[in-house]
């Protein structure tokens, strides 16, 4: 991997490294400090804190692999220095040692589990997912209570 394709990067404490809807620049490994990941709530005043990355650890693999904007903001709480791979050796990194994407995919799933739990203990709601949830159970209701009017009726 050239030089140009994975870069070492410092960020200040209070540093943005990357927010939501930011194109994806690559993965970010954290070498050291400590970084937190948030999204903001619709008002803006308060966040939704999703965790606390810090050595070892990893940031952006989400947006890298489903090739859309962050979903979340990575601001450092210390000093931090990460490696930057770019998308290109990423991808090639990926071809050519496939344990490093298992080791990818166990950190997505461990991260997937405690959002879950994050979201699950918040309250948030996804307000188009229940508007689908309450339409198809109604659906169900009406479906239910013809069948009943129809073996009444026979």
């Amino acid at each position: 991997m050239g030089s140009d394709k994975v870069k070492k990067l410092k960020f200040p404490a209070g540093s943005v490294i990357f927010h939501e809807k930011m194109t994806p620049q690559g993965l970010y490994i954290v070498e050291s400090g400590t970084v937190e990941v948030f999204q903001w709530r619709k008002n803006r005043q308060s966040k939704i804190r999703l965790g606390v990355v810090g050595k070892g650890e990893f940031l952006g693999e989400l947006a890298l692999l489903s090739d859309q904007p962050h979903s979340s903001n990575a601001l450092t709480i210390s000093d931090v220095t990460v490696i930057l791979v770019t998308k290109e050796a990423f991808d090639e990194q990926i071809k050519a040692n496939p344990a490093w994407l298992v080791a990818l995919i166990k950190g997505l799933v461990a991260k997937l589990h405690r959002t879950n739990e994050i979201v699950r203990r918040n309250g948030v709601v996804d307000q188009s997912l229940n508007s689908t949830v309450n339409a198809l159970e109604e659906n169900h209701r009406r479906e239910k209570a013809n069948k009943n009017s129809k073996r009444k009726a026979s």
